[in-house]
């Protein structure tokens, strides 16, 4: 069989394979829906907490009333014992306690620096953050302008009298993510992470499939045509198809989701092809070790969080030992969010980019030839199954 007739073959293959087209069409408009959904907000804003006051002073309250304007946080209760703040905690009726402790004007006034305590459920890390960070910006603000007040009732003047409160102003720029929202800071990374591992899932049922169909005594296509040729055709296949979700994910969604984007679109759509090309090479590779169309559906899910932990994102690169990043820079997806993130976000040029897209390119070649030859292995052993098959029926005649 020839390149275009075993193309046709995948692609009929492809299309009467359900678990294929729930992964590929279902799962990827699933999920480009779904992930960002619950960040569509960016960040955390209202959280509930609790107010423990044991001072009762106009400061105090002045300081709860500052806190309550936040918009990370809304002051829903107002406890006298630590019981109750834990009761309520507990029940998840507020998320954090802030304590203000006796004295606590009196100790302002003097120009010592009482003790606010906040408290939160840290295991959810966003909102205890924004939490702390509302509060910690509402206890700067009231104490340099209790600072600027004593200096001009001692006769300093306003210019002066501010210098002395703020000495050091600061002005912060978000870098690559304007909004610091958590749409912006996570989606691109989980998109590109979510076409390989689909990717990955996809071609391997189909190759996987046709495996497990030699073993049951099949002779189909693709043991008609060189290995060579199935290779190529059944990238033909998936590859393209990718290239369109890739238009739909890194286009459309970033566009509606109003990510930011800085790549060159047609040498984005490159930097996809190749990464998607090795993707489906690493996936045809890693069937040698599978003989039931299942078994890459049960690998990526066990795989997936993994990678998201490895890929730099989540965690440094830099903090990871390099043993486990070593192993982890092997898998195709690790290197293509380092390069899309990078390249796709944050503006960098080619060179910037070169270890992930060198490491990639590296791939390529070496799971291509991998590949090929695990194709090659699984028509040799047809083959000489078949010829074991025709020694034992001439025997038998």
């Amino acid at each position: 069989m020839n390149l275009k007739q075993v193309w046709w073959q995948e692609l009929q293959a492809l299309g009467k394979n359900s678990a294929i087209l729930m992964t590929v069409f279902a799962g990827l408009l699933f999920y480009s829906v779904l992930y960002p959904l619950p960040y569509s907000q960016q960040v955390v804003t209202h959280m509930p907490v609790a107010v423990w006051d044991n001072d009762h002073s106009p400061l105090s309250r002045e300081f709860i009333r500052r806190v309550e304007s936040t918009p990370q946080v809304t002051v829903s209760a107002v406890v006298t014992s630590r019981q109750e703040a834990d009761a309520l905690m507990q029940q998840g009726e507020v998320h954090g306690l802030l304590v203000l402790p006796l004295h606590f004007e009196r100790d302002v006034l003097l120009g010592k620096s009482p003790v606010v305590a906040v408290e939160g459920d840290a295991s959810y890390f966003l909102i205890y953050s924004s939490i702390a960070e509302a509060i910690a910006k509402v206890s700067g603000t009231l104490g340099a302008q209790v600072k600027v007040t004593k200096e001009l009732s001692q006769g300093t003047p306003y210019l002066g009298a501010l210098s002395t409160a703020l000495p050091l102003q600061s002005d912060t720029q978000a870098l690559f993510n304007p909004t610091i929202g958590y749409v912006a800071y996570v989606v691109p990374a989980v998109f590109v992470l979510i076409l390989h591992q689909t990717l990955l899932i996809a071609a391997g049922i189909q190759t996987a499939e046709c495996k497990e169909r030699t073993l049951g005594g099949e002779r189909g296509y693709w043991l008609q045509a060189s290995p060579w040729t199935v290779l190529v055709a059944r990238g033909l296949v998936f590859v393209p198809l990718y290239l369109l979700a890739a238009m739909y994910y890194l286009g459309g969604c970033f566009e509606h989701y109003n990510i930011v984007r800085q790549a060159n679109p047609w040498l984005l759509l490159l930097l996809c092809t190749l990464l998607f090309w090795t993707t489906y090479c690493f996936a045809v590779m890693l069937t040698f070790f599978m003989t039931r169309r299942e078994t890459p559906t049960q690998a990526v899910l066990i795989s997936s969080l993994p990678i998201v932990f490895t890929a730099g994102f989540v965690w440094p690169s830099m903090a990871i030992p390099w043993p486990i990043l070593w192993l982890a820079r092997t898998i195709p997806g690790v290197n293509g969010i380092e390069l899309m993130v990078k390249y796709n976000q944050m503006g960098a040029s080619l060179t910037e980019v070169g270890g992930p897209l060198w490491r990639l390119l590296a791939q390529a070649v070496v799971y291509t030839v991998l590949a090929w030859w695990v194709l090659r292995h699984s028509q040799a052993l047809a083959a000489n199954e078949k010829a074991a098959s025709s020694k034992i029926s001439a025997v038998k005649g």
